[in-house]
């Protein structure tokens, strides 16, 4: 088939492997991020967060609440946050979380922090904050008695691909949290490489210790619970959680800030002091009951926001929220295996690239660019639903390369063939089907190659006496005003010219271009031929001194066509015994008088679109198999009357009732083919054949 044919697959190959390198190496990361986010924007649903994940925020109106009301600016003595803990725990909460660094003594005094404590100790369910560094000396600072045990964990060290953060120290924190909390977290959590938050470390590693998220503390704090770990995957109890080789899961966004359940501090605050002095609450506190607590800053000044795919300002404590809800229901968000996401890139690009190489239209290569890439976000979007992110960009880029590449490479050798199929065609087809072959390649087939052909001989009747008559520049001037008028009408109907042979003209149709109605287009243009050269009759007349006929043949067969001759020099052809017979049908028109005579195979795909009469039988020069041969006319031509006597003396003389065909015959005088049947039958009459099978034998070409 060629190279050319797969020449596509070939570029979508290359493409691919392009692609992927740039994917593996994080070249296309920005804008494979851009694709996700856009995915998580649009397909987030707040409807899923859960509901036990509730929120208190340290916000503007809490700030404002404390300075106007209670004469407390900022910061607050440690004390008044003592109410939230109090209040929190005593409702049933499961964990309070503070996403807040205590690095240094209260600047109200030891009291203060000692108060503080005091309430974070009597909850038994607080949860602290730390950040994880490295400096070139490690420390080794006591932590909470809540030591996190993961079975595998020095086997997933020990894996090449593992590349997790290794900490050997820990920020200073007030012993008052961190001695006295039921968990001390990293607070810290790390963006992608453009500053978005979309993942997030269940985990981390001080020295020989395993240091919980919030959210990882969070779930195991009213819990027994067994962790284990292995290459991409953190399992916790039942809960398979897919991470990469940084312990990093992807996390799975419910919607933009605010989604989740939350109460500003101010209120808690207010609700606990109502509390304490025998005052009923104005806030219903079964909020927190079996709930999650996380506790961080929302106002402005406070700057605790980041940016995540669905939000540029959310609040970190609300990054905590989502991870603990996605440990919660079980749905982080795993990535497309790598390699099933080559190979259907891979496919997706092959078919994409064959199709626009085989159509070689860039409207097709955009209608198919367009449909591929439609098909690959249908797909981002279901695998989305099902928790799975793939890799959109990737294959769009893939599928990009290999159509403009494609593309790039049609136009290099579009001008190439153009100029060849110009130069090959421009002698045998209209400029208007070139034209069409040019818009469409894959109309033409070249090379050798058999098919079914409606092949065109035609002749002048009694040229050689008319071309004596004329001196060179006269004959030339008559063939070439003859053979225009014709040829117009040929490649009018689509047809191809063979070749000119003196006054003789051979054509063809449904070669170079497929035809279904060859035979209609070949007969429709002999008989415009006819008519056109009885418009041109008296002209010639008056040019020439004689009247010009012309007799055509029509056969219609399978043929060998395609490019014929030497490597310097070939034309564009047919060769076969179809050939052959189209030739003599032209001559035999002459034995019955007629000027179009057509063979069975043509008439039987006219579709009774023309007038035809059945001439009879006969058997060519050189062949043993008799044929019928037919005259075709237009409309206006055929006459009933004749042509109905005209095919009783036909069927007569099939029978060999000669007196009887001869008496149909001479009827119609007006009818030179009856008249010529007349001469032939005294003929056979006088000749004794003792065989009749109603076939006439032509002896002449």
């Amino acid at each position: 088939m060629g190279v050319k044919k797969y020449r596509g697959i070939i570029i979508a190959f290359i493409s691919v492997l392009l692609s992927t390198l740039l994917w593996l190496t994080g070249s296309l990361d920005s804008f494979e991020n851009l694709t996700w986010d856009s995915r998580v924007k649009l397909l987030s649903n707040n409807e899923k967060a859960s509901d036990n994940v509730v929120l208190i925020l340290l916000d503007q109106i809490s700030l404002d609440w404390a300075e106007q009301e209670q004469g407390l600016p900022w910061p607050w003595p440690r004390e008044v946050l003592t109410t939230i803990i109090n209040s929190v725990s005593r409702a049933g909460a499961k964990s309070i979380s503070f996403d807040v660094l205590y690095t240094e003594a209260s600047i109200h005094g030891v009291w203060d922090d000692s108060a503080f404590g005091d309430s974070i100790e009597d909850s038994n369910i607080f949860i602290g904050s730390t950040t994880l560094m490295n400096k070139p000396t490690k420390d080794n600072i006591s932590l909470p008695t809540g030591e996190i045990v993961i079975d595998g964990l020095k086997e997933w060290l020990d894996l090449k691909s593992t590349n997790i953060d290794i900490f050997n120290s820990i920020t200073e924190t007030i012993p008052e949290v961190l001695n006295k909390s039921r968990f001390v977290a990293n607070v810290k959590i790390e963006p992608d490489s453009d500053g978005t938050y979309r993942r997030g470390q269940l985990f981390y590693l001080y020295n020989n210790k395993v240091i919980p998220s919030h959210a990882l503390a969070s779930y195991i704090m009213d819990k027994k619970y067994k962790i284990s770990i292995k290459k991409g995957i953190l399992k916790i109890d039942d809960k398979v959680i897919p991470i990469n080789n940084r312990g990093e899961a992807i996390l799975n966004f419910r919607g933009p800030s605010g989604t989740y359940k939350s109460i500003n501090a101010a209120k808690i605050i207010n609700s606990e002091i109502s509390y304490l002095n025998g005052e009923e609450s104005d806030i219903d506190l079964s909020i927190f009951k079996d709930s999650h607590v996380l506790f961080g800053y929302k106002a402005a000044g406070l700057l605790d926001l980041r940016a995540t795919p669905i939000s540029g300002k959310e609040t970190g404590v609300e990054i905590h929220a989502t991870m603990l809800d996605n440990l919660l229901t079980d749905d982080f968000i795993s990535e497309f295996n790598i390699f099933l996401s080559i190979l259907l890139t891979l496919l997706l690009c092959s078919i994409a690239g064959f199709l626009y190489t085989k159509y070689q239209d860039i409207k097709k290569g955009i209608f198919f660019y367009l449909v591929f890439i439609g098909s690959t976000i249908v797909l981002s979007i279901i695998l989305y639903v099902n928790n799975i992110w793939y890799p959109l960009f990737y294959t769009e880029i893939s599928i990009l390369i290999t159509l403009t590449t494609s593309g790039i490479f049609n136009l290099a050798t579009e001008g190439k063939q153009k100029r060849f199929i110009k130069s090959v065609f421009r002698q045998y087809l209209s400029p208007d089907y070139i034209e069409n072959i040019l818009k469409d390649p894959g109309k033409l087939k070249l090379g050798g190659e058999k098919k079914e052909l409606s092949i065109f001989f035609s002749d002048l009747e009694g040229f050689t006496t008319i071309s004596e008559g004329l001196s060179p520049e006269d004959l030339t001037k008559l063939i070439n005003e003859y053979l225009t008028a014709m040829t117009d009408i040929i490649l009018d109907e689509g047809g191809t010219i063979d070749k000119y042979e003196g006054d003789a003209i051979i054509a063809f149709w449904n070669a170079p271009i497929d035809y279904h109605d060859h035979a209609i287009r070949a007969v429709r243009a002999a008989l415009r031929c006819q008519k056109k050269l009885e418009e041109l009759r008296p002209y010639f007349k008056e040019t020439t001194g004689h009247i010009m006929k012309m007799r055509i043949g029509i056969n219609t067969g399978d043929a060998i066509v395609g490019n014929m001759g030497s490597n310097t020099r070939f034309d564009y052809t047919m060769l076969g015994d179809s050939v052959n017979l189209a030739a003599r049908l032209e001559g035999v028109n002459k034995q019955f008088g007629t000027y179009t005579m057509i063979s069975k195979s043509t008439y039987n795909r006219l579709n009774s679109v023309f007038p035809v009469r059945e001439l009879g039988k006969v058997r060519v020069v050189g062949k043993r198999e008799s044929i019928t041969v037919y005259e075709p006319m237009l409309k206006e031509d055929y006459n009933d009357k004749i042509y109905d006597r005209f095919l009783i003396g036909l069927n007569h003389f099939y029978n060999s009732n000669f007196n009887e065909a001869i008496d149909n015959f001479s009827e119609i005088p007006s009818d030179p083919v009856s008249q010529k049947y007349i001469t032939m039958i005294n003929r056979i009459k006088n000749s004794n054949q003792e065989k009749w099978d109603g076939t006439l034998t032509l002896t002449e070409k």
